[in-house]
């Protein structure tokens, strides 16, 4: 703190150079009367930071947790897909043995007919299971914003009947 100035008792000697004051000084500003104030403020500041934390860490989990129930959910899918397509493929030959069996004459039409349904079950299993995997493959997707590497079997050559 600092100040200049004049000072003096008559009128006459008031602009003379001895009348010319000064002074500085160390300037201290104490919150005597604030502390209990900024101790509340503190606390608020503080209480407001922990809350930014825990809603911060709530939604981390439930990220987390979200993208590992679809990780579980592709992974059994993954599965599924590749046993549908074994019992297709099983279903489609069974069919071309029921066929091969007739045209030679050792089985009735019956036969072809209930591989031929068989073969169409299979097939609509496998579109299901198919379709599934693409939409829990799409929310995983989304759960974590990315891509994830997928194993994918590859689907039997031939279309269905």
């Amino acid at each position: 703190m600092a100040f200049v100035g004049w000072e003096s008792l008559g009128f006459s000697k008031f602009l003379s150079p001895s009348s010319l004051i000064s002074g500085f000084g160390p300037a201290i500003s104490l919150p005597i009367f604030e502390g209990g104030r900024l101790r509340s403020q503190l606390r608020v500041s503080t209480s407001e930071y922990d809350i930014a934390v825990e809603s911060y860490n709530y939604t981390l989990i439930r990220a987390l947790e979200n993208v590992a129930n679809q990780i579980v959910s592709l992974r059994s899918l993954e599965k599924q897909r590749t046993d549908t397509c074994q019992s297709y493929a099983l279903a489609r030959r069974a069919y071309d043995i029921a066929l091969q069996g007739f045209r030679c004459g050792l089985t009735d039409y019956l036969n072809v007919l209930n591989a031929e349904n068989l073969t169409i079950q299979e097939s609509q299993r496998k579109a299901q299971v198919e379709a599934r995997f693409l939409d829990a493959y799409a929310a995983l997707m989304q759960s974590i914003g990315g891509g994830v590497p997928v194993n994918t079997p590859p689907l039997p050559s031939g279309g269905s009947r």
